[in-house]
Parts: C-alpha cells; sequence; structure tokens
C-alpha cells in the first residue's frame, strides 16, 4: 500500500530549519559517537524531524524522516553507510 502524498509543505523559514535539524541529527548519530542504535527526534513549529541510526556488521544505517503537523509524513530518506554524512536528497526542493 503506498502512502498517500503530504498535502501541506513547509514554508521557506521552516524548511531552513527542518533542513538543519537533519543535518544535526546526521551529524549527532554519527556511527564515531553513536551505540548501536541512537534516535534524534526535534521539533519546530510542529513538525517532527526524527533520525535513526543503526550501526551493524554492514556498517551505518540511518532512516531521516520529517512528520508535518496535523498530517502525518512529509518526506522519509534512508542512508546507508555508503552516503556518509549527506542528507541524501532530503529536503532539497
Amino acid at each position: 500500500m503506498r502512502e498517500k502524498p503530504c498535502p501541506v509543505s513547509p514554508d521557506a523559514s521552516e524548511h531552513r530549519m527542518l533542513r538543519a535539524l537533519v543535518d544535526e541529527g546526521i551529524r549527532s548519530t554519527a556511527p564515531y559517537v553513536a551505540p548501536p542504535f541512537v534516535r534524534f527526534v526535534a521539533q519546530f513549529h510542529g513538525w517532527q524531524v526524527t533520525v535513526q541510526s543503526r550501526t551493524g556488521l554492514c556498517g551505518v544505517s540511518r532512516v531521516v524522516s520529517v512528520h508535518a503537523p496535523d498530517h502525518g509524513l512529509w518526506q522519509r530518506v534512508h542512508i546507508g553507510s555508503q552516503d556518509g554524512l549527506c542528507n541524501g536528497g532530503l529536503l532539497c526542493r
């Protein structure tokens, strides 16, 4: 079952802040400072950013999710160990 597209988008200032929160979440869950499973959660104007990092035998994988206020999931990106600290194209619009 496919998820419905989110009917809302962040304005320019929310977009900048969400990008900063995604970057901060990725940095704070970096493998050299993180235990095997780490979760970073932040909120801004009702938007919620979640970064989950898991370290295993195959390297580090992260899931970055952005939820819109009152509308559920806006974007989700899976970042593998080969992607390093880039944000995988999330919030590039």
